[in-house]
């Protein structure tokens, strides 16, 4: 949450002036001027804290844009680099859209910095490979996010667990537990 201001600082009323004010009327505007002032200080004490508060916020969404430049300029590099290596690797060039490409032929989305593969004959198109699956093969894949995700197929594991937290196969349980149902036999045998 933002900080603010919400102190407001009362007007002062009208000054006495010597020169027009009858002696009666200075003497009342003087009064008012002098309660009016009477109630300035916790107004502008409000303020100065408020103010101070807000600096700090300020100061604070500064430091968070700074950082969030510098990784964005980060990712940048490492954006460009793994389109150099991938440029280098492959063959590819960056995507240019409306341009002819030929079928197999290998570029780099600018979008995505992913390399793709041309899977229909010559044409040209104005939609970012990664935005045209009809047209282009992602060659590199997709990956499972290292925060988690579903993936939809089967997956096979290389080998049964030898630590707590690795996953377990069917075969693995069948092969090293007892079931319920040989449980339930066990017990009724007794």
């Amino acid at each position: 949450m933002t900080a603010q201001i919400s102190q407001v600082i009362t007007g002062l009323p009208t000054a006495p002036d010597f020169n027009t004010d009858t002696p009666e009327v200075f003497s009342l505007k003087a009064v008012a001027s002098v309660l009016a002032q009477q109630g300035l200080p916790p107004e502008i004490n409000a303020f100065s804290t408020q103010a101070n508060v807000l600096a700090v916020d300020v100061n604070a969404n500064a430091q968070i844009a700074t950082a969030a430049k510098i990784a964005a300029e980060a990712a940048v590099a490492i954006a460009q680099n793994a389109a150099a290596v991938a440029q280098s690797t492959t063959g590819a060039t960056t995507y240019v859209p409306n341009q002819a490409y030929s079928l197999n032929q290998s570029v780099i989305s600018p979008l995505d910095q992913k390399v793709y593969r041309k899977r229909t004959a010559t044409s040209s198109s104005a939609a970012d490979p990664k935005d045209d699956p009809t047209n282009w093969l992602n060659v590199q894949g997709e990956a499972l996010p290292l925060a988690g995700g579903t993936m939809t197929g089967p997956v096979t594991l290389a080998a049964d667990p030898v630590a707590p937290m690795q996953p377990t196969t069917l075969q693995y349980v069948e092969n090293n537990f007892v079931s319920l149902a040989q449980m339930h036999a066990a017990m009724l045998s007794f």
